[in-house]
């Protein structure tokens, strides 16, 4: 098992549903592999979000 640290623009392309980023991270967690983030991650992320993009991210 091995832990990725993943870069900010997959998490946007999974968030976003692109390049397969999705089923990519999904098949990682399935084979019993971590994902990782970290707080530049997290602010680059919220930074480059629109309002209403907020919202439906969280819920």
């Amino acid at each position: 098992m091995a832990t990725y640290l993943l870069d900010t623009s997959v998490i946007i392309d999974a968030l976003n549903g692109k390049r397969g980023r999705r089923d990519l991270l999904l098949g990682l967690v399935r084979q019993g592999h971590l994902l990782a983030c970290c707080p530049i991650n997290v602010t680059e992320v919220y930074a480059g979000m629109r309002s209403n993009e907020e919202v439906s991210i969280i819920t």
